[in-house]
């Protein structure tokens, strides 16, 4: 597998390349990987001089360079051990684009400056993780079975941690048309610091991606939520941690399949109906949430969600969820839609 990433500057270009052999029964894997994230925002816009004004941007960029090597063995048709390793590599460049413009708005100059740029981090992994999976799926996501990865892993460098990963995943159909769905989920960094002089420079964990909750995401949280943001949100806050656990359960009916699997035959545009509740937690070392039912609460509580989605089948290459969510510690928000392509957990 090789790909290649091509756009803006030269320092831009990022690609990688992977290869798998899976010719025996142990199965392995190497792969080196360049990938540039290149982000802007407005940085100031402020008289510049007499009758003119500048607008400044910063231009910001990380580097992610990564090799990694994975080794795989197969104990029976539905279990199997993993063993991986890696080294990546984050560097970071900040510009700063500085725009003059006249006192009738006409363009008159422009600047390109160095900005003040993080230290760069280098980090070494090796993990170990026992994975089964006996599950069955439909048109957009398991319908019977289970699945489950138990992960442990460690991390070495600028910053030194455990990682631990549950995802346990039981799917259970006491009819044809009908499965019910329910995952534990759990993802943890321990031993890094999170407050005093040695704070952990790895970014927080974010429980509100769809993937894990509905009804959360950062795109939907608006202004009248945070009043004081400069200060802190809690609805944003409690969303933040280096650990995050998540339970979901979900009620999946195949509303349009074909004539074996779905209420109606339409097999062009497979489509399920659910109904979900998604529930979860996030903290820090030392920062232990409090379990309470408070909608108003600015503690770090638990959050939780419910509502009704459509997934459909887009022509066997994508699957799109539309959602309806009420995200109950977010009482100022209320009820909204959202859209993700992903196929159901």
């Amino acid at each position: 597998y090789a790909s290649v990433q091509a756009q803006g500057e030269l320092k831009d270009i990022g690609g990688q390349v992977f290869y798998q052999d899976i010719g025996s029964r142990w199965n392995w894997g190497t792969g080196l990987s360049h990938v540039p994230f290149r982000y802007i925002s407005l940085r100031s816009a402020a008289p510049q001089f007499e009758g003119g004004s500048a607008i400044a941007f910063l231009d910001q960029r990380i580097f992610v360079s990564r090799a990694t090597a994975q080794l795989s063995y197969p104990l029976s048709s539905i279990r199997r051990v993993e063993f991986g390793a890696g080294f990546t590599h984050y560097g970071f460049d900040t510009e700063i684009e500085t725009y003059d413009y006249d006192r009738f708005g006409q363009f008159v100059d422009f600047r390109q400056t160095a900005g003040e740029t993080a230290d760069p981090l280098s980090l070494g992994e090796v993990s170990v993780a026992f994975v089964e999976d006996n599950s069955f799926s439909g048109f957009t996501g398991p319908i019977r079975g289970w699945r489950t990865r138990l992960e442990v892993g460690r991390t070495i460098g600028t910053e030194s941690f455990t990682s631990l990963l549950t995802d346990i995943r039981r799917y259970y159909s006491p009819l044809q048309e009908l499965t019910f769905a329910i995952r534990g989920y759990h993802f943890g960094r321990y031993g890094l610091p999170s407050s005093g002089p040695d704070f952990s420079i790895i970014g927080d964990l974010f429980l509100g991606d769809e993937y894990f909750m509905r009804g959360y995401s950062a795109s939907s949280i608006d202004v009248n939520e945070c009043p004081q943001l400069v200060i802190t949100c809690a609805a944003i806050d409690r969303l933040l941690g280096q650990r995050i656990g998540v339970v979901n359960l979900e009620v999946r009916i195949p509303v349009l399949g074909s004539e074996r699997f779905g209420l109606i035959s339409f097999p062009y545009l497979p489509t399920d109906l659910v109904g979900f509740v998604d529930a979860g937690v996030a903290w820090n070392q030392g920062d232990s949430p409090s379990f309470i039912w408070d909608p108003n609460s600015e503690a770090r509580t638990p959050v939780v969600s419910a509502g009704v989605s459509a997934r459909a089948n887009l022509f066997g290459a994508i699957v799109l969820e539309v959602y309806y969510a009420v995200p109950f510690q977010r009482p100022k928000k209320g009820g909204h839609w959202g859209v993700s392509f992903r196929p159901g957990w």
